[in-house]
């Protein structure tokens, strides 16, 4: 009886286990209400961690294993227009059948 109430005093592993997971759990609340949640360099993995004050490590297993984000970084590209594709097309037959030729 005494051991127990000394454990809770000084905080056992499963203590801060709890109160990591709570802390976890707040941030997956704050994130899914935050309208800013999309993928800028101003909203980084780690940009966000430090806005909810939570380890970046956390902040990574809480946007892949909850909600399901996964990292990347967006590429620009040139935009894929109708005359572009037809272009594409073409070459890519001209050029089968010049290797086809040998």
């Amino acid at each position: 009886m005494i051991s127990a109430d000394m454990k809770k005093q000084e905080g056992t592993k499963t203590d801060t286990e709890e109160a990591k997971r709570r802390q976890q759990d707040e941030y997956l609340a704050r994130q899914k209400n935050d309208s800013s949640k999309h993928t800028t360099k101003a909203n980084s993995s780690r940009r966000l961690s430090k806005k909810f004050g939570i380890n970046h490590v956390s902040a990574w297993q809480i946007l892949r294993e909850d909600l399901g984000l996964k990292p990347y970084k967006f590429q620009k590209r040139q935009k894929l227009t109708a005359n572009v594709k037809m272009k594409r097309k073409e070459r890519a037959g001209e050029l089968l059948k010049r290797l086809s030729r040998g």
